[in-house]
């Protein structure tokens, strides 16, 4: 491999700015070399207008022999994600300190486009190849929510975007976040209390009783937003907040999910309101077995490296928890980008070679 070629190409990424629903200068860049390497390229614009975007989600493909499998990375950046000046010092890429790098995501996509060209260029047999970049990964995930699955034929995934070279994830959390509304009847706090129904003391009171962290050995729990705007004169009618459940088992997480609701009735009989409430789930659980074909390919790419390979569990997200609730096996590999969303993000310039060759390695035949 041309390394130097290599660090050519994630310079010129990063100085392609790309924060979350302005991506349309680096989806037009990665289009059109992915196209001069002879793929058949689809810009998904519906993904986009339910993004907010005025990008595109990208879908390409280029034939094959043996079974298809699908390459994902996002192309947006956090903020602040414009002008980015890179320097290279010792083998390590960072920004001048005003901004982030973007090595999450351009890592990723560096590393499967470079692959990609080195295949090409050697003529080396390979698999049949799918990709999908996204948009607005860092925004929820958004991209990946909205992609159209019917245009992707692989049942099989490798996401580019966690930290450390060798890792996999294969374990995620399902995410749920529910909104509390709470209702009770106000009243003159100082000629007539006890004609309140006092909705703010029956949330306080369900929030003291909700346990936050680790909850337990496989789930964490988080309270947020405590809203109940009033005067002091005015028993407090209303009463808000969020929170979200996040376990590695289903069975878990609808537990954690009913004993919530449970501590929440009680408070407000307590205090003699009502409530509602909403959820929306960010994400199901993913749970790609140690033994299945995904992950002996994706571990036997990194051996021939030398690279030592390990599974590792998560609570985040990221885009592999859509593609698994589209039916597609996925594992979400690390790139080696460093202290990621911040302004002292960075990435080793050997991280980046072999990301690459493993690349390579999974799609060669």
């Amino acid at each position: 491999m041309d390394t130097n070629k290599i660090i050519d190409r994630f310079i010129k990424y990063v100085k392609t700015d790309s924060q979350s629903r302005d991506e349309i200068r680096f989806c037009d860049l990665i289009t059109e070399e992915l196209e001069a390497l002879g793929f058949e390229v689809t810009k998904d614009y519906k993904a986009a207008e339910k993004c907010g975007s005025n990008g595109y989600n990208i879908y390409a493909r280029l034939p094959g022999e043996g079974t298809p499998i699908l390459l994902s990375a996002h192309l947006d950046t956090v903020f602040p994600g414009k002008n980015i000046n890179p320097i290279i010092e010792n083998g390590v890429i960072h920004s001048d300190g005003t901004t982030i790098l973007g090595a999450d995501d351009k890592a990723g996509i560096c590393s499967i486009i470079s692959a990609m060209t080195y295949i090409k260029e050697n003529n080396i047999p390979h698999r049949p190849v799918e990709i999908l970049f996204t948009l607005c990964e860092e925004l929820g995930l958004l991209g990946s929510r909205y992609a159209d699955y019917s245009m992707i034929e692989s049942k099989q995934a490798v996401v580019f975007d966690t930290d450390n070279v060798g890792e996999i994830i294969n374990s995620a959390a399902a995410n749920m976040v529910l909104h509390f509304d709470f209702f009770g009847k106000a009243a003159h706090a100082g000629i007539s209390p006890e004609n309140g129904k006092h909705a703010l003391k029956a949330a306080v009171e369900a929030i003291y009783n909700i346990p936050v962290g680790h909850v337990d050995d496989i789930s964490v729990m988080n309270v947020s937003n405590f809203l109940a705007p009033g005067k002091t004169n005015v028993i407090c009618n209303k009463a808000s907040f969020d929170m979200e459940i996040r376990s590695l088992k289903e069975e878990r997480l609808q537990e954690h999910i009913q004993a919530t609701l449970n501590t929440v009735e009680k408070a407000c009989k307590a205090y003699d309101v009502t409530f509602q409430y909403e959820t929306d789930r960010h994400s199901n659980v993913i749970a790609v077995d140690k033994d299945s074909t995904l992950i002996k390919e994706v571990v036997s790419a990194y051996e021939k490296l030398g690279v030592s390979a390990t599974l590792s569990q998560t609570f985040g997200g990221c885009d592999a928890t859509n593609l698994c609730n589209a039916g597609i096996e996925a594992v979400n590999v690390g790139i080696g980008m460093q202290d990621v969303h911040g302004c002292n993000e960075y990435i080793k310039t050997e991280d980046l070679i072999t990301t690459t060759g493993f690349v390579i390695n999974l799609l060669s035949k």
